[in-house]
Protein backbone atom coordinates (compact mmCIF):
# COMPACT_ATOMS: atom_id res chain seq x y z
CA UNK A 1 0.00 0.00 0.00
CA UNK A 2 1.51 3.51 -0.83
CA UNK A 3 0.29 7.23 0.53
CA UNK A 4 1.20 10.01 -0.59
CA UNK A 5 0.34 14.22 0.83
CA UNK A 6 0.89 16.58 -2.09
CA UNK A 7 2.13 19.90 -1.32
CA UNK A 8 2.78 21.25 -4.64
CA UNK A 9 1.31 20.10 -8.19
CA UNK A 10 1.44 22.11 -11.18
CA UNK A 11 2.87 21.72 -14.45
CA UNK A 12 6.34 21.17 -14.15
CA UNK A 13 6.81 20.14 -10.20
CA UNK A 14 5.25 17.57 -7.68
CA UNK A 15 6.21 18.02 -3.90
CA UNK A 16 5.08 16.23 -1.40
CA UNK A 17 5.42 13.18 1.06
CA UNK A 18 4.86 8.99 0.30
CA UNK A 19 4.82 6.33 1.78
CA UNK A 20 4.98 2.81 0.70
CA UNK A 21 4.90 -0.54 2.53
CA UNK A 22 7.50 -3.41 1.90
CA UNK A 23 7.73 -4.49 -1.74
CA UNK A 24 9.24 -4.14 -5.19
CA UNK A 25 8.22 -1.97 -8.22
CA UNK A 26 9.91 -1.02 -11.29
CA UNK A 27 10.15 2.46 -12.52
CA UNK A 28 10.63 4.45 -15.89
CA UNK A 29 11.44 8.12 -15.40
CA UNK A 30 10.79 8.78 -19.08
CA UNK A 31 9.18 12.05 -19.02
CA UNK A 32 9.98 13.04 -15.60
CA UNK A 33 12.61 12.90 -12.89
CA UNK A 34 12.61 12.90 -9.01
CA UNK A 35 14.90 13.79 -6.25
CA UNK A 36 13.78 12.56 -2.94
CA UNK A 37 14.97 12.76 0.97
CA UNK A 38 14.55 9.20 2.98
CA UNK A 39 13.11 10.10 5.86
CA UNK A 40 12.91 6.15 7.75
CA UNK A 41 12.61 3.04 6.34
CA UNK A 42 15.34 1.08 4.03
CA UNK A 43 15.17 0.34 0.17
CA UNK A 44 17.63 -0.12 -2.63
CA UNK A 45 17.29 0.84 -6.09
CA UNK A 46 19.04 -1.06 -9.05
CA UNK A 47 19.04 1.46 -12.32
CA UNK A 48 19.12 -1.11 -15.74
CA UNK A 49 22.68 -1.86 -15.90
CA UNK A 50 24.32 -0.25 -13.06
CA UNK A 51 25.00 -1.12 -9.25
CA UNK A 52 22.12 -1.45 -6.91
CA UNK A 53 21.98 1.64 -3.81
CA UNK A 54 20.57 1.30 -0.61
CA UNK A 55 18.90 4.17 0.89
CA UNK A 56 18.18 4.64 4.85
CA UNK A 57 16.90 7.37 6.42
CA UNK A 58 18.89 10.51 5.77
CA UNK A 59 20.02 9.54 2.39
CA UNK A 60 19.12 11.67 -0.85
CA UNK A 61 18.99 10.18 -4.26
CA UNK A 62 17.85 11.80 -7.74
CA UNK A 63 16.38 9.93 -10.35
CA UNK A 64 16.90 12.00 -13.74
CA UNK A 65 14.76 11.79 -16.76
CA UNK A 66 15.77 8.28 -18.48
CA UNK A 67 16.15 6.69 -15.45
CA UNK A 68 14.78 2.90 -15.52
CA UNK A 69 14.96 0.58 -12.82
CA UNK A 70 14.00 -1.40 -9.61
CA UNK A 71 13.21 -0.32 -5.93
CA UNK A 72 12.91 -2.66 -3.66
CA UNK A 73 11.28 -1.50 -0.39
CA UNK A 74 12.62 -3.66 2.58
CA UNK A 75 10.77 -2.10 5.66
CA UNK A 76 8.14 0.56 5.15
CA UNK A 77 9.97 3.99 3.24
CA UNK A 78 8.96 7.44 4.04
CA UNK A 79 10.44 10.16 1.83
CA UNK A 80 10.35 13.53 0.96
CA UNK A 81 9.85 14.37 -3.34
CA UNK A 82 9.83 16.09 -5.59
CA UNK A 83 9.10 15.50 -9.03
CA UNK A 84 9.99 17.74 -11.90
CA UNK A 85 9.22 17.17 -15.82
CA UNK A 86 9.74 19.03 -19.03
CA UNK A 87 7.54 20.70 -21.71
Amino acid sequence: MTRAKVFLDNETVTAGTWECEVGASRWEFTTRGEVIYVLSGRMTVHEDGGDAVELTAGSSCIFPIGWKGKWTVHETLRKVFVVYRTN
